[in-house]
């Protein structure tokens, strides 16, 4: 088996498929497709969702304090410049 980190990217529709034991207990678990492209994530046969991953933009005037108060603005309290939108 050929292990890469990284997934091919810039190719047509390629399907991605691993068995993987369950972990023991009733805990919620999380899968990670911060190295996916876009698509559609499916469990035991079963979709799970969409995925399409998005970095913010490193323009978005990351704050380290933040305070809600006041006017509504997109960009207040913008943190995680640069990294992706959304993970798990």
């Amino acid at each position: 088996m050929v292990v890469n980190p990284e997934p091919p990217k810039q190719q047509p529709l390629t399907w991605y498929k691993a068995v993987v034991d369950p972990p023991s207990g009733n805990e919620p678990i999380g899968l990670d497709m911060v190295h996916m492209g876009k698509g559609l994530a499916w469990l035991n046969g079963e979709e799970i969702g969409r995925y399409w991953p998005r970095k913010s933009s490193i323009h978005d005037k990351c704050v380290q304090e933040c305070d809600y108060r006041g006017k509504f603005m997109p960009n207040k309290c913008s943190t995680g410049c640069g990294e992706p939108t959304q993970r798990w």
